[in-house]
């Protein structure tokens, strides 16, 4: 049975947040990047592709830094990582939004 906190590599493996609503949406969104990153290389262009692989990546960091509990070293380190978060998610919807005007225009 995998116990709600364990250590691997000096990092504290702690699922529980998956289950906070914060960690369903960071997995949600994790998750539809590579969907449609996979959906992309057949019927995306360069932008979408782009747009859809660094979400699956940028937000499947920020996931894992909350699941082994890393986000408290990075914001001792660099203070400002959750202004970082925020400026991704506004620049990446203005992307996307960018993206699904094109689609239906085009």
């Amino acid at each position: 049975k995998l116990t709600t906190t364990s250590m691997v590599f000096g990092l504290t493996w702690d699922p529980t947040f998956l289950k906070t609503r914060a960690g369903m949406t960071m997995t949600v969104e994790s998750g539809v990047g590579l969907l449609g990153a996979v959906i992309s290389i057949v019927l995306g262009n360069g932008f979408e592709s782009f747009i859809y692989w660094s979400t699956f990546f940028i937000s499947g960091f920020f996931l894992f830094t909350h699941v082994t509990n890393l986000t408290q070293v990075l914001e001792s380190k660099v203070p400002a990582i959750a202004k970082i978060h925020l400026g991704y998610l506004a620049i990446w919807t203005v992307m996307l939004a960018i993206a699904c005007i094109y689609r239906f225009i085009a």
